[in-house]
Protein backbone atom coordinates (compact mmCIF):
# COMPACT_ATOMS: atom_id res chain seq x y z
CA UNK A 1 0.00 0.00 0.00
CA UNK A 2 1.00 3.34 -0.72
CA UNK A 3 2.03 5.00 2.37
CA UNK A 4 1.17 8.62 1.27
CA UNK A 5 -2.76 7.06 0.63
CA UNK A 6 -4.84 8.02 3.20
CA UNK A 7 -6.55 5.86 5.53
CA UNK A 8 -9.48 5.78 7.72
CA UNK A 9 -6.63 6.08 10.67
CA UNK A 10 -6.05 9.54 9.11
CA UNK A 11 -8.92 10.80 10.47
CA UNK A 12 -9.08 9.80 14.40
CA UNK A 13 -6.81 10.11 16.81
CA UNK A 14 -5.73 8.01 20.37
CA UNK A 15 -7.63 10.74 21.98
CA UNK A 16 -10.89 10.74 19.43
CA UNK A 17 -11.27 7.19 20.86
CA UNK A 18 -13.47 5.97 24.14
CA UNK A 19 -12.70 2.17 24.54
CA UNK A 20 -15.42 1.94 27.64
CA UNK A 21 -18.41 4.93 26.77
CA UNK A 22 -20.08 6.06 30.18
CA UNK A 23 -23.39 7.26 28.06
CA UNK A 24 -26.26 5.25 28.76
CA UNK A 25 -28.27 6.45 25.79
CA UNK A 26 -27.28 7.45 22.28
CA UNK A 27 -27.73 11.15 22.86
CA UNK A 28 -25.35 10.64 25.57
CA UNK A 29 -22.74 8.41 23.63
CA UNK A 30 -22.94 11.35 20.73
CA UNK A 31 -22.29 14.49 22.84
CA UNK A 32 -19.62 12.17 24.89
CA UNK A 33 -17.49 11.68 21.08
CA UNK A 34 -18.14 14.93 20.10
CA UNK A 35 -17.00 16.35 23.62
CA UNK A 36 -13.52 14.41 22.49
CA UNK A 37 -13.83 15.81 19.08
CA UNK A 38 -13.90 19.64 20.74
CA UNK A 39 -11.01 18.61 23.67
CA UNK A 40 -8.80 18.02 20.03
CA UNK A 41 -10.06 21.11 18.57
CA UNK A 42 -11.76 19.70 15.80
CA UNK A 43 -14.92 21.50 16.14
CA UNK A 44 -15.53 24.82 16.02
CA UNK A 45 -18.73 25.16 18.11
CA UNK A 46 -19.77 21.61 19.65
CA UNK A 47 -23.29 22.84 20.13
CA UNK A 48 -24.11 24.02 17.08
CA UNK A 49 -22.74 20.52 15.39
CA UNK A 50 -24.60 18.53 17.82
CA UNK A 51 -27.25 20.25 16.32
CA UNK A 52 -26.72 19.25 12.87
CA UNK A 53 -26.00 15.76 14.20
CA UNK A 54 -29.79 16.11 16.13
CA UNK A 55 -31.64 17.04 12.78
CA UNK A 56 -30.12 14.04 11.00
CA UNK A 57 -30.43 11.16 13.89
CA UNK A 58 -33.94 12.74 13.93
CA UNK A 59 -34.77 12.14 9.91
CA UNK A 60 -33.43 8.35 10.21
CA UNK A 61 -31.33 6.45 12.76
CA UNK A 62 -28.26 5.83 12.16
CA UNK A 63 -27.73 2.39 13.59
CA UNK A 64 -27.09 0.13 11.15
CA UNK A 65 -26.91 -3.34 12.70
CA UNK A 66 -24.36 -5.57 13.61
CA UNK A 67 -24.62 -3.82 17.01
CA UNK A 68 -23.01 -0.47 15.15
CA UNK A 69 -24.67 2.95 15.10
CA UNK A 70 -22.39 5.80 12.79
CA UNK A 71 -23.91 8.93 13.89
CA UNK A 72 -22.67 11.92 11.77
CA UNK A 73 -23.59 15.42 11.04
CA UNK A 74 -22.06 17.85 8.57
CA UNK A 75 -21.59 21.24 9.43
CA UNK A 76 -19.76 24.75 9.39
CA UNK A 77 -19.26 24.10 12.95
CA UNK A 78 -16.94 21.53 12.00
CA UNK A 79 -12.93 22.83 11.86
CA UNK A 80 -11.26 19.71 10.36
CA UNK A 81 -13.32 16.48 8.71
CA UNK A 82 -12.73 13.75 11.72
CA UNK A 83 -14.11 10.27 13.65
CA UNK A 84 -14.47 9.66 16.92
CA UNK A 85 -15.30 6.39 17.62
CA UNK A 86 -16.63 5.13 21.07
CA UNK A 87 -17.38 1.44 22.32
CA UNK A 88 -20.04 0.20 24.80
CA UNK A 89 -19.58 -2.86 27.04
CA UNK A 90 -23.17 -2.75 27.81
CA UNK A 91 -24.32 -1.24 24.80
CA UNK A 92 -26.98 1.28 23.91
CA UNK A 93 -30.61 0.65 22.86
CA UNK A 94 -30.27 3.35 19.92
CA UNK A 95 -33.57 3.12 18.33
CA UNK A 96 -36.65 2.83 20.54
CA UNK A 97 -38.40 1.06 18.06
CA UNK A 98 -35.60 -1.88 17.38
CA UNK A 99 -34.32 -4.40 19.57
CA UNK A 100 -30.81 -4.11 18.04
CA UNK A 101 -28.20 -2.79 20.84
CA UNK A 102 -25.24 -0.95 19.81
CA UNK A 103 -21.66 -1.19 21.33
CA UNK A 104 -19.90 0.29 18.63
CA UNK A 105 -20.58 3.95 17.90
CA UNK A 106 -18.53 6.07 15.28
CA UNK A 107 -19.54 9.47 15.05
CA UNK A 108 -18.32 11.20 11.59
CA UNK A 109 -17.56 14.99 11.40
CA UNK A 110 -17.69 16.43 8.09
CA UNK A 111 -16.56 20.28 7.59
CA UNK A 112 -19.56 21.85 6.02
CA UNK A 113 -16.78 23.17 3.35
CA UNK A 114 -15.99 19.66 1.95
CA UNK A 115 -19.77 18.07 3.14
CA UNK A 116 -20.61 16.55 -0.21
CA UNK A 117 -17.95 14.32 -1.81
CA UNK A 118 -16.03 13.33 1.90
CA UNK A 119 -19.77 12.63 3.58
CA UNK A 120 -21.22 10.72 0.98
CA UNK A 121 -17.39 8.80 0.24
CA UNK A 122 -16.73 8.12 4.27
CA UNK A 123 -19.94 6.77 4.68
CA UNK A 124 -20.08 4.24 1.27
CA UNK A 125 -16.53 3.34 2.70
CA UNK A 126 -17.43 2.53 6.24
CA UNK A 127 -20.74 0.75 5.67
CA UNK A 128 -18.63 -1.42 3.36
CA UNK A 129 -16.01 -2.21 5.60
CA UNK A 130 -17.74 -2.89 8.35
CA UNK A 131 -19.82 -5.75 6.52
CA UNK A 132 -16.32 -7.33 6.43
CA UNK A 133 -16.69 -9.62 9.55
CA UNK A 134 -12.58 -9.53 10.34
CA UNK A 135 -11.95 -5.88 10.26
CA UNK A 136 -15.68 -5.19 12.24
CA UNK A 137 -14.26 -7.78 15.18
CA UNK A 138 -10.88 -6.33 15.10
CA UNK A 139 -12.30 -3.25 16.02
CA UNK A 140 -14.96 -4.29 18.54
CA UNK A 141 -12.09 -6.54 19.71
CA UNK A 142 -9.20 -4.20 19.99
CA UNK A 143 -7.15 -4.19 23.59
CA UNK A 144 -6.43 -0.42 23.08
CA UNK A 145 -6.90 2.74 21.23
CA UNK A 146 -3.83 1.72 19.17
CA UNK A 147 -4.66 -1.66 17.79
CA UNK A 148 -7.72 -0.28 17.23
CA UNK A 149 -6.65 2.68 14.92
CA UNK A 150 -4.33 -0.34 13.49
CA UNK A 151 -7.49 -1.61 12.19
CA UNK A 152 -8.41 1.74 10.61
CA UNK A 153 -5.52 1.74 8.67
CA UNK A 154 -6.19 -0.87 6.32
CA UNK A 155 -9.05 0.70 4.80
CA UNK A 156 -7.96 3.52 2.27
CA UNK A 157 -9.82 6.40 1.87
CA UNK A 158 -9.57 6.34 -2.00
CA UNK A 159 -11.26 3.27 -2.17
CA UNK A 160 -14.50 4.52 -3.59
CA UNK A 161 -13.13 7.33 -5.61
Amino acid sequence: MNSNTPTLADLVCLDTIELDLRAGDKWDAIAELAGLLEQESKLIDKVGYLQAVGERENQVSTSVGLGIAIPHGKSLAVKQTSVAIGRSTTGIQWDPDSPDICHLIILLAVSDKEADKTYMQLLAILARSLLDDGFREGLMSAPNRETLIEHLAQIKLSDHQ
